[in-house]
């Protein structure tokens, strides 16, 4: 960071800028008539910003809800001192909220309208690829999964226990390993990511995959992206 300034602004800028300036306009610009209020949203947007964790730069996750939260602060604080502007200043206030409200709405139909359509498609596969499952099978999954295994009595999300995550649970690593050695299946989806657990993001998956084929592990069903894997051999 310090050794290379310059190209720690770039990475930044093109890692978060965008999201930024949407989350802005996504108030209208009635924020920027309150810039003293802008400074709620400073430590999560620098936190967002400066993480190795690429995740964090998009907004579909829940990332820059401390973010919004400030900018919509900010944007309440405006609206009261949009009155004390002349008409002439009004117009562009009032012209960037009505653009703000048309995307807004488009875009929030187009991503309900695919999601809804998705989601029976994406269950029913879910579901009968987990048919595979024993019920008394220990199982570690992707947190997109975890949904449809919670009832079970043993089940980890990944990298766990195979690897450890940075945000997974307290178990020690010798835990971790007496565990893994009982799991028997493991569930993932194509379009899954895993948290950071001291390998490189991008390559999580793929790193997972990898390690599972050498403990044993084979894929035995397929429902489109969902993989259900088991362990051979030892029977455990």
């Amino acid at each position: 960071m310090l050794e290379h300034p310059l190209e720690l602004l770039g990475d930044v800028a093109v890692a978060s800028l965008g999201d930024v300036l949407l989350l802005l306009l996504s108030t209208g610009g009635l924020a920027l008539l309150a810039p003293s209020w802008l400074l709620l949203s400073l430590p999560t947007a620098l936190h967002n910003a400066l993480s190795a964790y690429g995740v964090q730069h998009d907004l579909v996750h829940h990332y820059h809800l401390g973010t919004l939260t400030g900018l919509f602060v900010a944007a309440a604080i405006g609206a009261g001192r949009l009155r004390s502007l002349t008409r002439l200043r009004q117009l562009p206030v009032y012209a960037l909220v009505s653009v703000a409200a048309i995307v807004a709405v488009g875009v929030g139909l187009s991503v309900h309208n695919a999601v809804t359509r998705s989601i029976p498609r994406q269950a029913a596969a879910i579901e009968l690829a987990l048919e595979r499952i024993p019920r008394e099978a220990s199982v570690a999954a992707t947190w997109s999964l975890m949904a449809h295994l919670s009832h079970r009595v043993e089940v980890y999300s990944l990298p766990e226990p195979f690897l450890s995550a940075e945000w997974g649970t307290s178990l020690t690593t010798v835990e971790l390993a007496e565990r893994a050695e009982h799991v028997r299946f493991v569930v993932y989806r194509d379009i899954d990511v895993l948290p950071s657990g001291g390998y490189s993001p991008p390559e999580d998956l793929g790193t997972v995959k990898r390690l599972l084929r050498r403990l044993g592990f084979v894929e035995v069903e397929r429902v489109g992206n969902v993989h259900v894997l088991e362990r051979l051999g030892n029977g455990r």
